[in-house]
């Protein structure tokens, strides 16, 4: 189980890598990422109603965190390729990237939260589910981008 949710977060990371900084409307992408993961998810789990409220008032939280890490790791990748462009000290470079990688572990640590929080609220067999279509929801959306990017 820990190697598919290993595969769920390189997914993850790597949609967000590229879906967002392809465009400059990253922001609004986020937003209807995070809403159209949240519809799948309701509409597939099959959630009783408080179950429901409880799971989806857990995502909409961390979402927000996310959310804010995020639009921090962007900032530090915009900031290191402006510092790339006034070919800056190795020292500055080297403190950007130290930033950027506290950005990325800080998206880790949310993801590895949001599990744990998912881990304690769901069954065993609902948190089988929202796995798998964790994993069939990452594999569709990266094909849609694909199917875009070909356009």
């Amino acid at each position: 189980m820990r190697a598919l949710w290993s595969v769920v977060l390189v997914l993850s990371v790597m949609l967000s890598s590229v879906s967002w900084a392809q465009s400059p409307k990253w922001k609004k992408q986020l937003e209807d990422f995070e809403t159209f993961r949240m519809h799948c998810l309701r509409r597939d789990l099959g959630l009783s109603g408080p179950e429901a409220s409880r799971f989806f008032e857990l995502l909409e939280r961390i979402a927000k965190e996310r959310q804010r890490a995020f639009f921090e790791h962007r900032r530090a990748l915009e900031e290191l390729e402006a510092m790339l462009l006034q070919k800056v000290s190795e020292e500055a470079l080297l403190s950007q990237i130290h930033r950027i990688e506290e950005t990325m572990k800080e998206m880790e640590r949310l993801r590895w939260k949001e599990w744990e929080e998912i881990k304690r609220m769901l069954p065993p067999d609902k948190q089988a589910h929202y796995l798998l279509l964790q994993e069939k929801f990452f594999r569709q959306y990266w094909e849609q981008l694909r199917e875009r990017h070909r356009r």
